[in-house]
């Protein structure tokens, strides 16, 4: 067996040893500073605070270190949040929202400035809950995730990702590119990217296409002015008549004997679009004084979206007088072209955030400054303008059965938005008072906010305008008061105890002031034992676009229509509300951690959370019979019953009552190597030793072997000592390849250990680095270090169970049971039982990662009371979503590196979604998949399978 290329670090001891045993007189061995990465590492409790933990007392539900964090495998910040998402969920909030970050305990400027970080560039992770967030001037729904960042890193990352679903119909292409840079408290990043999504269409899915209203076909069809009347009386019964192919000027009876023309439309109907995404990002963080830090980050980022919407179709009118016309009546000639509608979207949008903060006394105040601009372009084309053509028949200048009928205009509804946001927030953090059970912690935060929304919609020749802006300010004080602690012998029978008290006061231009205010506390009542309770009340607006974004029709758009059991194209119309109200939110949260076992890495969570919210805010749903009845007005249909249009404007519900239990655990174990695989390092080690020992002896310096596996595995630059390393390099000593530090120099007879380099005694390096174990290593000789050869196993397993989740529309209607039968989506009902997993395992850089997401099946009753069944019930299936990804990190096989050490730095990532290419089934009561929920219609992508190959330049 080959040990891993960072063995080679260790090396560098021993020749430094064999040149100075040359020159000088044998001497007692002294303690180095141990630079080896692989050297065990984790996470060391401590009385002391780490560097960059959160402030307060609330201990995290997970840690993550470095050697767990390249067991994950992940590329960037937002791969290992998604790999993280069901430690990250919180069961407190609207729905869907992001958790608070902070880098190095310390508030950023937004997402964007972190997400494409390189995990190795990250020393430790820290998963919180909720109740951090409102130290940090966040809403208390939010749980918290801390990226506490190595000292020292520098690296070029490049990544290529090529990929697609295994149904075919699409190709998804993405190149990132960034540099990072972190040097004694400074960070500079560059990143850019790249990424190319193909369409996907009707035909290359399994889609059923609707019948239509009117027999429209690409050659043409010709019916009755009146649907479903008979064409001419010498035809009987014909109701539809197709036009015969390559005819110029057609008889009776050859459109008698002509079949009836169809055209497959799916071609040119997009379930996914075409996207093209670029974006440009930098950062610039640093310090300004002793006390005092700032940082200046920005972007760009464009998206262009192209989606099809069908042919573009017409009914011609032809007269019986009409030199083309062999009927005694006048008839329609329904006709289509083959070029199809399309919709398209540009939007970009540029951001510019800057942060500063620092300590005043005890309190560290943090000032934070944000503005986005968005603009947003809509163009969505619902027809030809075929007045020219139609006058041109009725003249009899023009067939209808020929070409240049669709020559007119493109009729093209237009939408426009311009949005700006500018936020400015101060943030302080300290201590006013000490009690006898501890320091009174407070939070303070004072926030200004500007939005601007300018939009403009052309629909059907009609103009409509919206200039709306808000401006809004907010304080918001947060205090934590301890009550107990057994450390300072304070009601020691309770352990420690800390309650917490919040209020913010949200004053908007257009909408008054808002009152938010909550309470808690947090009690262990023995190590290991963690609960907390806590009630908020919210009030929360309506956003400036739920109340003023342009009204804009979308036509053929497919919907199941609950009512009639059918699934029919109709005209949405999207856009703001502006008699929307806010809404008001009351949370109540009971949350218990344990961690049963003090050596074992096991921690169990269980959280109950009970919500109501009076007057929420939601997109109006799919068309339901309850629905229909509570808001007639938003549903247009024909004297037929046909449903034509549906208002899908943003509306207030009278409430929604919802309570659920989430409960889990997370665990994680080192994977040990065997005693084969130690011995067989140890070997390869002594032999390595060998081998460096005789080439100085004969004054060739380092072998081209060891040059090879020591040249700077993670991005350390020369001189720099890896993180963890007590004191500072100078640089390599002559004949050392680049990137492997010298030993430090010897300490004076007598010194402490820390003066020869080591820690000092009882100490241990900070956790998540690479300081390794106490007593380092010694150039004299011995095996690999502790953990060198560890690997890591992580598991996550969660259990959500809703008890309750049900919707009021409105006084006097019905209750909306979203457990039972009802829906407010085209997905079905709400779910009772949801179960996310998460496991995965690396060591000696080949890992792979299982996660798996299950939800119980839904129905949807066209009576939910159960009282009477319809064959239009429909009923959604389980579905079970499984993804894997293997990994192999290039940077760690020695035995690659030795071959190809240009691949130093490299991973190769195989990605499947979806494996199991599982989808949601639906069937009503007759067993049949009704159109507009087919699997492929749910569910375009299917099983995803991408490649990746990402590379660190050092």
């Amino acid at each position: 067996m080959i040990v891993r290329a960072r063995l080679a670090l260790l090396l560098a001891a021993a020749p430094a040893a064999v040149v100075s045993a040359q020159t000088a007189p044998a001497a007692p061995p002294q303690r180095v500073a141990q630079v080896g990465p692989e050297e065990e590492e984790t996470i060391t409790v401590s009385t002391t605070k780490l560097p960059g933990q959160v402030v307060g007392d609330i201990k995290p539900e997970l840690v993550l270190g470095a050697q767990e964090l390249r067991a994950i495998g992940a590329g960037s910040i937002t791969e290992l949040m998604a790999e993280l998402a069901p430690q990250l969920r919180s069961n407190r909030g609207r729905g869907g929202g992001m958790p608070a970050v902070l880098l190095n305990g310390k508030r950023t400027s937004g997402f964007q400035e972190i997400r494409n970080i390189p995990p190795e560039a990250i020393a430790r992770v820290e998963v919180l809950p909720e109740e951090v967030s409102l130290k940090y001037g966040f809403r208390a729904d939010q749980r918290v995730i801390n990226f506490v960042l190595r000292p020292r890193f520098q690296a070029w990352t490049g990544e290529f990702d090529l990929g697609g679903p295994t149904d075919g119909g699409r190709f998804s292409t993405e190149i990132e590119a960034n540099l990072l840079r972190l040097r004694n408290g400074s960070r500079t990043s560059i990143e850019a990217q790249y990424r190319i999504d193909t369409m996907v269409t009707e035909d290359e899915r399994r889609i059923t296409t609707p019948a239509q209203s009117r027999p429209f076909a690409l050659a043409g069809n010709v019916s009755a002015l009146l649907p479903g009347a008979q064409v001419d009386g010498a035809l009987p019964g014909r109701t539809v008549l197709g036009v015969p192919a390559g005819v110029p000027n057609p008889t009776l009876a050859q459109f008698g004997a002509a079949p009836v023309n169809e055209t497959d439309i799916r071609p040119f109907r997009s379930l996914l679009p075409d996207t093209r995404t670029a974006s440009l990002n930098g950062t610039i963080a640093g310090n300004l004084s002793k006390t005092v830090g700032a940082t200046l980050t920005g972007g760009l980022e464009r998206t262009l979206s192209e989606g099809q919407l069908g042919l573009p179709s017409a009914s011609f009118t032809l007269t019986a007088g009409s030199p083309f016309s062999p009927f005694a009546g006048a008839v329609l000639v329904n006709r289509q072209d083959p070029t199809p509608l399309g919709r398209f979207v540009d939007n970009w949008s540029g951001r510019l955030g800057t942060v500063l903060d620092g300590m005043i006394g005890k309190w560290r105040w943090n000032l934070t400054g944000n503005y986005n601009h968005a603009e947003t372009e809509t163009s969505i084309e619902r027809g030809i303008d075929v007045s020219f053509a139609q006058g041109a028949i009725s003249l009899g200048a023009l067939s209808p059965y020929g070409a240049g009928l669709f020559t007119g205009a493109r009729l093209t509804d237009r939408a426009s938005s311009v949005t700006d946001t500018a936020t400015l927030d101060l943030l302080l953090n300290g201590s006013p008072l000490r009690l006898p059970a501890g320091e009174v912690g407070a939070a303070l935060k004072a926030q200004v906010q500007y939005l601007g929304l300018n939009a403009t919609s052309v629909r059907s020749g009609v103009v409509a305008t919206a200039d709306l802006s808000r401006t809004q300010g907010n304080f918001q004080a947060n205090v934590d008061l301890p009550i107990a602690s057994a450390k300072d012998d304070v009601l020691a029978g309770l352990n420690k105890l800390t309650l917490n008290g919040n209020i913010a006061l949200d004053t908007l231009s257009d909408f008054g002031t808002l009152i938010t205010w909550g309470a808690g506390l947090n009690w262990e009542p023995k190590d290991g034992w963690a609960i907390i309770a806590s009630f908020t009340r919210e009030q929360g607006p309506p956003t400036v676009g739920q109340l003023g974004d342009p009204n804009i029709l979308t036509p053929n758009v497919r919907v199941f229509d609950f009512v009639r059991g059918e699934t029919v194209d109709i005209t949405r119309l999207d856009g703001g509300n502006r008699a929307l109200l806010n809404d008001t939110r009351r949370v109540w949260k009971l949350g218990l951690n344990i961690k049963p076992l003090e050596k074992t890495d096991l921690v169990f969570n269980i959280n109950y959370t009970n919500t109501r919210i009076d007057y929420p805010i939601a997109a109006f749903p799919t068309a339901t019979a309850e629905l229909e009845a509570a808001f007639p007005n938003r549903f247009t249909r024909d004297a037929g019953g046909r449903l034509l249009q549906i208002d899908n404007r943003p509306v207030n519900f009278d409430y929604s009552q919802r309570s659920e239990l989430r409960w889990g655990f997370t665990f994680t174990t080192a994977l040990k190597p065997s005693a084969s695989e130690r011995a067989a390092a140890e070997k390869r080690i002594a032999e390595l030793r060998a081998k460096a020992v005789e080439s100085f002896r004969a004054g060739k310096g380092l072998p081209q072997e060891i040059r090879n596996l020591a040249r700077n595995p993670y991005g350390f630059t020369p001189g720099q000592r890896p993180p963890g390393a007590p004191g500072a390099a100078a640089g390599p000593p002559p004949g050392a390849p680049s990137g492997v530090a010298p030993p430090p120099a010897a300490a004076p007879a007598g010194a402490s250990p820390a003066a020869a380099g080591g820690p000092p005694p009882g100490t241990s390096p900070p956790g998540g680095g690479f300081g390794g174990p106490p007593g380092g290593f010694r150039g004299g000789g011995g095996g690999p270090p502790r953990g060198f050869l560890d690997g890591r196993l992580q598991v996550a397993l969660f259990h959500t169970w809703t008890f309750q989740n049900e919707i009021g529309i409105r006084p006097g209607v019905p209750v909306l049971d979203l457990l039972n039968g009802s829906a407010i989506g085209n997905q079905g009902g709400a779910p009772r039982h949801q179960v996310e997993l998460r496991a995965g395992a690396g060591r000696r850089g080949i890992g792979g990662r299982v996660s798996v997401n299950w939800q119980s099946g839904t129905n949807v009753l066209v009576d939910p009371s159960g009282a009477t069944q319809s064959p239009n019930d429909l009923f959604f299936s389980p579905r079970t979503t499984a993804n894997l990804r293997l990994f192999v990190d290039l940077g760690q096989r020695q035995e690659v590196l030795t071959k190809l050490p240009w691949l130093r730095g490299g991973r190769v990532s195989l990605n499947v979604d979806n494996l199991f290419n599982d989808r949601i089934n639906v069937r009503n009561r007759s067993g049949a998949e009704p159109l507009g929920y087919l699997r492929d219609q749910l569910d375009p992508l299917g099983r995803t399978v991408t490649l990746s190959f990402r590379k660190l330049f050092f």
